[in-house]
């Protein structure tokens, strides 16, 4: 299994035949796409791609699983969430064209590699949930306490609805 900081894809050993490659991505991965959203996390990527007979098209299926971590919206620690999910791309050797379609990447005819960064932290970021927060009673009580002293109406139960 390959470890790298940036997942990239040859696209030149890519076939009409669906090959399969694999990335384990740590903290440093989430530390070097210099986003705010997941602190860090371990995750396991396979992807499975295939060239078209047109030589110009890859069709490209993540299946990704693992943790994040994440900041708990209630009490602002630390929370780990787990992920299991998939995706799929297409990436076109071409100029850029205008399409509705979310899931059509285009890349240089000139492209030897593609960088599966962005489509991992989209497929991550769109399978967290919208609310992210500990558990009933893991929350940090001190911040949860302060929060309630400092709200416009004190809970009885020292916590927010969110």
């Amino acid at each position: 299994m390959a470890s790298s900081v940036t997942p990239s894809l040859p696209l030149k050993i890519i076939s009409d035949i669906a090959q399969e490659f694999r990335f384990s991505l740590t903290d440093a991965f989430f530390k070097e796409a210099e986003q705010e959203d997941v602190l860090g996390g371990n995750l396991e990527v396979t992807v499975s791609a295939t060239r078209e007979r047109d030589g110009a098209t890859y069709r490209i299926a993540l299946n990704i699983k693992g943790e994040v971590q994440v900041v708990c919206d209630r009490c602002l620690d630390e929370l780990t969430l787990p992920v299991d999910t998939t995706d799929t791309v297409k990436l076109v050797l071409s100029e850029p064209e205008e399409t509705d379609d979310d899931t059509i990447r285009f890349i240089g005819q000139r492209a030897q590699s593609y960088d599966l960064s962005d489509d991992i932290f989209q497929a991550v970021e769109l399978s967290l949930p919208i609310q992210r927060v500990h558990e009933d009673g893991q929350c940090n009580s001190e911040m949860l306490d302060f929060l309630d002293a400092h709200s416009a109406q004190p809970s009885a139960s020292s916590s927010l609805d969110l």
